[in-house]
């Protein structure tokens, strides 16, 4: 499924290739573990203590932004905050990069301060 050329935060970008989304998912499937595992850093954790950004810069005036891809339906933003997330998200960066010509790094943000609790 194409996503006919949408404007980002990044400005414009162009649609996904027919097919594109397909090869994508398959690769992020192959990188997903079957369980996770003690060793797995993020095995025990039942909070969330750091995520994980793909974060690119828009080459006109240098400000970064988190990457996101179209998985058909909508955008979806490239911010894992466990390791199955995150492997999958590695398996989509080359991709991505590929796709829209810039550099992207994975930056780690691991300080956590709730600012603001939302109760029922």
């Amino acid at each position: 499924m194409s996503n006919g050329g949408k404007t980002g935060v990044l400005g414009a970008y162009p649609a996904f290739p027919d097919g594109f989304m397909d090869e994508a998912v398959s690769s992020a499937s192959l990188a997903l573990p079957s369980k996770k595992t003690p060793d797995d850093p993020f095995y025990n954790n039942f909070q969330i203590e750091r995520i994980h950004a793909f974060v690119v810069k828009d080459p006109k005036d240098n400000s970064e932004g988190v990457a996101a891809y179209f998985d058909g339906t909508r955008a979806m933003p490239m911010i894992a905050s466990d390791a199955e997330r995150l492997r999958a998200l590695r398996a989509i960066a080359p991709m991505w990069v590929k796709r829209y010509g810039l550099s992207m790094r994975v930056v780690e943000f691991s300080l956590r301060k709730d600012l603001e609790i939302y109760e029922p």
